[in-house]
């Protein structure tokens, strides 16, 4: 009776929120990374979740980017290397992690995808050096 009741409370957890599309979440993590190595910060923006984009302001977030970005140059290559699909309370989301060749650097990102509005929008974006 244990294990029916912990294989079904396994199964519902699976079932919350909405399905994420492996294929769809890449395309938006992947428009992200073009557009912040265009500095296309408006466009960018499309692609927030509203709590992502209540974080901070615009302006301080584009800032940030392009603290980042003078560093470690435009992007040259990228490729996935991971994803992970989390559930969160009642809400699906889809971890993707690049490895991301730029002119000066080696980076790996990571952009957690969610579903808002029927869409894949980011939740958060993580953009470190690689081997740090």
């Amino acid at each position: 009776m244990k294990k029916l009741l912990l294989i079904l409370t396994v199964a519902l957890m699976g079932c919350g929120g909405f399905s994420l599309d492996q294929k769809d979440a890449q395309a938006t993590a992947e428009k992200a990374i073009k557009l912040i190595s265009e500095r296309k910060y408006d466009e960018l923006s499309e692609l927030y979740t509203n709590d992502f984009k209540a974080g901070e302001s615009k302006e301080v977030r584009e800032e940030k980017f392009n603290q980042i970005l003078d560093a470690i140059g435009p992007v040259v290559s990228y490729s996935l290397l991971d994803s992970t699909n989390l559930v969160v309370t009642e809400t699906n989301e889809l971890v993707l992690k690049y490895d991301v060749k730029h002119s000066n650097v080696e980076t790996i990102e990571e952009y957690i995808i969610s579903m808002e509005s029927g869409k894949c929008e980011i939740s958060k974006i993580n953009i470190q050096q690689k081997n740090l």
